[in-house]
């Protein structure tokens, strides 16, 4: 039965044996019972449905269309073989994650609403949260080799090539980077790329790898 109000009027008792009223006197035992009916109330609660949007990881950069899903979310509290078959996920009051999200993990982030369930009338439907996780996107650092002439000052400043900026960073984003130089040999040194700086502080949004050059000292 679905939830809701009934009233239950019983009727037609029989007695023990299949013995049956006659003039609505049920006899039993030789003894004689005038039958009434009286009705009651019966209530049939809603069960407490519970959705919630599982966790979601993405990587710095990705974008992820949410709005009606079939998917991304747990239903605790259905029975009788009911379902739900769509769940509307939003990421605050987005239909998308886009780009831009910072890396980082984001405590009941997403909420669910609107679920499409079997039987809807006989659930109450309580919505929870999830979790979005943004990890870091990888992104890599690598001297140019390069070389000077024998007498020459050993430059501050050298160049590298930049691999795996996403979303809104691009190259001209890119502030400074710190080199370092050790000597290998008389006329080899390396050249140590460190510190990368991006626009708002964007470089915390990757996992950076840096990759060493080669400077050879050569003569003129």
């Amino acid at each position: 039965m679905s939830a809701g109000n009934y009233i239950i009027t019983p009727s037609n008792a029989v007695g023990v044996g299949g013995a049956t009223p006659v003039a609505n006197v049920l006899t039993v035992g030789g003894v004689g019972y005038q039958l009434g009916y009286a009705s009651t109330n019966v209530s049939i609660a809603r069960r407490t449905l519970t959705i919630q949007p599982t966790a979601i990881n993405i990587i710095y950069g990705e974008t992820l269309s949410l709005g009606n899903v079939n998917s991304n979310f747990t239903a605790n509290g259905l029975v009788n073989g009911d379902i739900v078959s769509r769940v509307t996920l939003r990421y605050g009051s987005s239909n998308s994650i886009d780009g831009t999200v910072s890396a980082g993990t984001y405590s009941a982030a997403l909420n669910a609403s609107s679920a499409s369930v079997t039987n809807s009338r006989n659930y109450n439907i309580v919505y929870g949260y999830g979790n979005l996780i943004v990890e870091q996107a990888l992104l890599s650092v690598s001297a140019d080799n390069t070389a000077i002439n024998q007498g020459d000052e050993i430059p501050e400043e050298f160049t590298s090539v930049i691999d795996g900026l996403v979303g809104r960073d691009s190259i001209s984003d890119v502030l400074s980077i710190s080199y370092t130089t050790t000597e290998v040999s008389p006329d080899t040194f390396t050249i140590e790329p460190n510190n990368l700086i991006l626009t708002g502080g964007r470089e915390s949004n990757y996992t950076i790898t840096y990759n060493n050059g080669i400077l050879s000292i050569v003569t003129p």
